[in-house]
């Protein structure tokens, strides 16, 4: 038998993205948008449910912060 639960933690979006975000936006190019896309948002993201198993709580997320749930599994013996 296993019990689980739900860890979250919140977290500042790397400074590489918000970095990435600024120079698109100053940049001013309406064919290249400063969408977090470009940014490299998701692809950051998609790496720590990929690696660590952590996915996004949208209703946490305030810009440059967002809050990460992953499920926990506890064995019992």
């Amino acid at each position: 038998m296993s019990k689980t639960y739900m860890e979250y933690k919140e977290v500042r979006v790397p400074a590489e993205i918000t970095d990435k975000l600024e120079q698109i936006a100053e940049a001013g190019d309406p064919q290249n948008p400063a969408t977090l896309g470009a940014a490299g948002f998701f692809d950051w993201l998609t790496e720590q449910s990929k690696t660590e198993g952590w996915r996004a709580v949208w209703s946490g997320f305030n810009f440059p912060f967002i809050v990460l749930e992953r499920e926990v599994v506890l064995e019992e013996v």
